[in-house]
């Protein structure tokens, strides 16, 4: 399986087909799963950090209430990584494996 060129970050004042990022067409979905796990898991570990040091107020509670629902879109991720994989295996047998999301 692969990618799907798929448009996201939209511009809305510059038109319809305006937009920062792309994830372009033929990417191996396994590699493009396996970026966005790391890229979910540093979200969570910067989100972490940044809680750590709050007070108890409203504000941190939002930021654990995103902590968590990261951390399960991470689980779900890392669920679909192992099906696909498993499913289609990557055609270099010198890529990594996938590394584990911070829990």
């Amino acid at each position: 399986m692969k990618t799907t060129n798929t448009r996201f970050s939209e511009i809305p004042v510059l038109g319809e087909d305006a937009n920062f990022f792309s994830v372009n067409a033929g990417i191996p979905v396994g590699f493009a799963l396996n970026e966005a796990a790391s890229m979910a898991s540093s979200a969570i570990e910067t989100l972490v950090n940044a809680a750590s040091n709050l007070e108890p107020t409203s504000d941190a509670s939002a930021i654990h209430c995103a902590i968590y629902t990261l951390k399960s879109a991470c689980g779900l991720i890392e669920s679909v990584v192992r099906a696909v994989e498993v499913a289609d295996p990557a055609p270099n047998p010198d890529a990594e494996p996938m590394s584990e999301v911070a829990e």
